[in-house]
């Protein structure tokens, strides 16, 4: 039984580091189970093995030191930094929606006008002009023309607006991107220790 901290410390000198690319919740500690005999239970991924217990203290060392409160608080940061990143986008696409609506507005009103101008150069070309007719589709120019104005000044508008937004809505991008970096480096150093656990189990124990 000697022999056990030596391949436990040789297994925790050999295992890589995990780095979470796409950050789940931390997982909860392993659970130790105090047993008769030579063996306690140690419970980890939903499995339970029986593991001597000249390696108990060795693994509560490394359930303390993964420190799951510090990780959880960590994570806990990061979600709110994720709901409030949720807020900004929502306020952005929002801004976005609105401009893309202006721009329509302004496309059509600019077709409607091109149109207007070429039935009033067919009017005029004709060998009998009708003067209403003229008039009607001048005054329709006229309107649309306006129109046109204030549809180009509205998109300008929900243009500023939408950078305005952006330019908001930066900080609480990065603050974000920050929380997850950092919650990534604790999960790191929380999932070490774990997956130390888990070797020593599979390597040292006996799965039931």
């Amino acid at each position: 039984m000697k022999a056990l901290p030596s391949l436990l410390f040789g297994l925790l000198a050999i295992l890589p580091i995990a780095r979470a690319a796409d950050p789940d919740p931390p997982q909860t500690l392993p659970l130790i189970y105090e047993q008769p005999g030579p063996n306690f239970i140690l419970r980890i991924d939903n499995r339970r093995y029986q593991v001597p217990n000249e390696l108990k203290e060795a693994v509560a060392r490394l359930m303390a030191s993964a420190n799951y409160p510090r990780t959880k608080l960590i994570y806990d940061e990061y979600k709110r930094a994720l709901g409030e990143k949720a807020k900004a986008d929502a306020t952005l696409n929002k801004a976005e929606q609105q401009l893309q609506r202006a721009t329509s507005r302004t496309e059509r009103i600019r077709a409607n006008l091109a149109a207007l101008r070429n039935q009033l150069i067919l009017a005029r070309s004709t060998s009998q002009i009708e003067v209403r007719q003229v008039l009607m589709l001048q005054e329709q120019i006229l309107h649309e023309t306006s129109n046109l104005a204030a549809a180009e000044a509205q998109e300008d508008r929900e243009r500023i607006h939408l950078e305005e937004a952006r330019h908001a809505n930066e900080p609480t991008m990065q603050r974000t991107e920050k929380a997850k970096d950092d919650y990534i480096r604790a999960l790191g150093d929380y999932e070490k220790p774990f997956a130390q656990i888990r070797a020593l189990a599979m390597s040292a124990g006996t799965a039931l």
